[in-house]
């Protein structure tokens, strides 16, 4: 079972991405949501932080390390260059569990925004095939952590066993209420100036 890092934060840190009181003691499948520019990123880092501090192997799989140049990226993600964006998003899905059911070591698996790239069919069925194919847990996956903007993953993963859903920035409080919720648009400059507080305030808090 993963470890329960949240009860490790600050509560500054906590109150700012929204996530004050929350636990998830028991649970192996995290699914996080949020706005952009509301923290996930910074919550990522400090999530794979807490847990590499306790010795758990943190098999990470987002755009930041689709964004890297070099051999690794290459051999972890393909070449964007020849090859659709939505190809490398269902490779990058499908390896990522093969590489967990191959592991001989307890490890944490994050998937950041699994869905690049894809369109709803295409999300819809990744979501079907993740969560069809937790039903047969990886031997040593002390949990699964999938941040992402897809309803369709949100609505398949909550159904699992032992599953926890988190809004981050707060404001719903429950998947259902997420999955319902109205859609205000937001425009790009909204989005950068927001992106900026955030960043502010969460590094003043870390420091």
């Amino acid at each position: 079972m993963i470890p329960c890092f949240l009860d490790d934060l600050r509560p500054e840190f906590l109150r700012a991405i929204g996530l004050k009181g929350v636990t998830w003691r028991g649970r192996k499948v995290l699914v996080v949501v949020g706005p952009n520019a509301v923290g996930k990123s910074m919550f990522r880092r400090v999530f794979c932080t807490f847990l590499k501090k306790r010795n758990l192997e943190v098999i990470h799989l987002s755009q930041e390390g689709r964004g890297d140049g070099g051999f690794i990226r290459a051999m972890v993600y393909g070449d964007e260059g020849r090859e659709a964006t939505s190809v490398i998003s269902a490779k990058t899905l499908v390896n990522g569990l093969r590489t967990s059911r191959g592991r001989e070591s307890n490890h944490v698996l994050l998937y950041d925004e699994p869905e690049i790239g894809m369109a709803e069919e295409m999300q819809a069925g990744a979501a079907q095939w993740l969560a069809e194919e937790l039903r047969s847990w990886p031997d040593k996956l002390s949990g699964i952590v999938v941040m992402t903007h897809s309803r369709y993953f949100v609505r398949e993963l909550v159904r699992l066993p032992k599953s926890k859903f988190i809004c981050l920035g707060g404001g719903h409080p429950t998947a259902d209420a997420w999955l319902d919720r109205e859609i205000e648009p937001v425009g790009p400059k909204d989005v950068i100036e927001l992106g900026l507080r955030t960043f502010r305030r969460l590094s003043k808090i870390l420091k």
